[in-house]
């Protein structure tokens, strides 16, 4: 049960106070249960997504030879409230929704209808 100073009006800001209840109550485990991380299709080994809307950098390299540690990325919003993410590659940069990040890692056939409804989700 969520304590009543952690409930929220909008689903997503539920999900967000949840994610960090849990983390703060040693229920990490539990949630890693939960979370399943999948390689970026076109960023494989730079970045992964969650099963929840998280993204990640992973542990990398960089061009003058330092070891860069990988971590959970904070999104941007946007119009709409669709949740952005910029990622990086070769020294271009790209925004990506993160609704269709999930849908295209985690579902099999894709079509506009169903992104834009899995976003309410999450």
């Amino acid at each position: 049960m969520i304590p009543m100073r952690l409930r929220m009006a909008s689903p997503r800001a539920n999900i967000c106070c949840m994610r960090s209840f849990m983390t703060m109550k040693g229920y990490g485990a539990l949630m890693s249960l939960v979370e399943k991380w999948r390689d970026i299709a076109d960023y494989k080994g730079l970045y992964q997504i969650s099963s929840i809307g998280r993204v990640r950098s992973l542990d990398r390299i960089d061009a003058l030879g330092r070891l860069r540690k990988g971590k959970v990325l904070a999104d941007v919003g946007s119009m709409g409230d669709y949740r952005k993410i910029t990622l990086h590659r070769d020294g271009n940069s790209k925004q990506k929704y993160i609704h269709c990040l999930v849908a295209e890692t985690f579902i099999r056939e894709v079509n506009t209808f169903s992104d834009s409804l899995l976003s309410d989700f999450l």
